[in-house]
């Protein structure tokens, strides 16, 4: 089975193009550590790097110029977006760092764009680890303003406390016009 039997719509972004051509490469990421007296070399593979990818377009009839708009609105926007690779399949992530149109005098209703991609990968947080110091500080900043709210929370149910009691006794004395009760809230 041949890759023309499963050939897929190139797209990028949902603006669909035909492929004249594509180049895909890849390379692994090492680390050698060569030492004095030993031949060779040691080498550690730290990874794949991002996959390149470089498709050429073509876009041709008498509507090209429309769909050539559309197709360079689609490579102007900033950010990765969804590339549809023809034998490969979607690649989700795809940046694209560069294109280039060609028109050629002897097809007037026809032109073709070069576009190269790379693959791209949201990177994780450089300082993900954090050392014990840096937690045990962390912690007391937190336990330091929990005990802040906590003592502020309790202040503003003692003030409401407070506040209950004191309407309770001035209705109670108001309602018994009690002169003995007037003295102590004439005092208070």
């Amino acid at each position: 089975m041949s890759w023309l039997t499963q050939l897929q719509g190139a797209s990028f972004r949902g603006v669909r193009f035909d492929c004249q051509d594509t180049s895909d490469s890849t390379q692994r990421d090492t680390a050698s550590h060569e030492y004095p007296y030993r031949d060779g070399a040691d080498v550690e593979d730290l990874g794949r790097k991002a996959r390149q990818v470089k498709l050429t377009a073509v876009l041709w009839g008498q509507d090209y110029e429309r769909r050539l708009r559309r197709l360079i609105a689609a490579l102007d926007q900033p950010g990765y977006g969804e590339l549809v690779h023809p034998v490969f399949g979607s690649m989700r992530r795809a940046q694209l760092t560069d294109y280039q149109i060609s028109h050629d005098a002897e097809t007037p209703d026809h032109c073709t764009v070069t576009m190269n991609f790379v693959e791209a990968t949201p990177a994780d947080p450089l300082f993900l680890l954090q050392l014990p110091q840096q937690l045990a500080e962390a912690l007391a900043q937190l336990s330091k303003l929990a005990r802040e709210l906590g003592i502020e929370a309790f202040a503003e149910a003692l003030d409401a406390l407070r506040n209950a009691r004191d309407s309770w006794h001035y209705a109670k004395c108001w309602s018994a016009r009690s002169t003995r009760c007037a003295a102590c809230c004439r005092a208070r």
